[in-house]
């Protein structure tokens, strides 16, 4: 059975915090999921550790690369994607239990192209998991005036949130369908080493991409 969403962490020096991470993606309500690791040459453990989580688990994958960076490596891992969706991670944050649940299901009802949800910080050591579930007033505040409706980037008026938020920045706390994503040929840019996925994020937006929200938070951010 091909999984639902391919989740692509590109690993380079997270040794410290893999078990977490994975733990996190293995406690998944949805369990139809596959987790594409692409190890960016990384000089770590983390190829041992994935390796130990694969011996038992058919879902995690593994890619193994030269250090290109991470958008070289999260467009590695999209080629080897089987999902009907992607789920971008990095691989020291985790994701609450729900979290795909919901993003699939918003994605099911509205077919959108794209869903975004919301994200936690939490310090390194904390437990974000006795933090909210729902999302924040933030983020209620910005997506509101859309109510349940899909919009695109054309309903987007205020031009600092759309350039200047977090929301449509980062890969990330978002679900994209990948039929979308690879019918518009989505690369990261080639040589950038810092803010690749705010360039991808906004070729996908600015390419008449359906958007729609779901009330719920997506990833707790180390």
């Amino acid at each position: 059975m091909l999984p639902k969403i391919s989740i692509i962490l590109p690993v380079y020096n997270v040794d410290l915090w893999l078990d977490e991470t994975v733990q996190s993606i293995q406690a998944q309500s949805l369990q139809e999921w596959e987790a594409i690791f692409v190890i960016d040459g990384s000089p770590d453990k983390s190829k041992q550790i994935l390796q130990r989580y694969a011996a038992v688990d058919h879902r995690i994958k593994i890619i193994e690369q030269e250090n290109y960076g991470q958008g070289a490596a999260r467009d590695h891992g999209v080629e080897h994607a089987q999902g009907d969706y992607l789920f971008f991670l990095d691989p020291d944050d985790l994701i609450p239990p729900k979290a795909l649940d919901l993003a699939y299901e918003r994605a099911l009802t509205t077919s959108a192209d794209i869903i975004v949800g919301d994200y936690i910080e939490f310090k390194d050591g904390g437990n974000p998991s006795s933090m909210q579930q729902g999302a924040s007033r933030d983020f209620q505040r910005y997506f509101s005036q859309y109510g349940d409706d899909i919009f695109y980037r054309k309903n987007i008026t205020d031009n600092n949130f759309f350039y200047h938020s977090l929301y449509f920045m980062v890969v990330w706390m978002k679900l994209f369908k990948r039929e979308t994503w690879l019918k518009n040929g989505i690369k990261a840019p080639v040589g950038l080493t810092m803010g690749e996925d705010f360039m991808t994020v906004k070729k996908m937006l600015l390419l008449n991409s359906s958007i729609a929200t779901v009330d719920a938070i997506l990833i707790y951010y180390r």
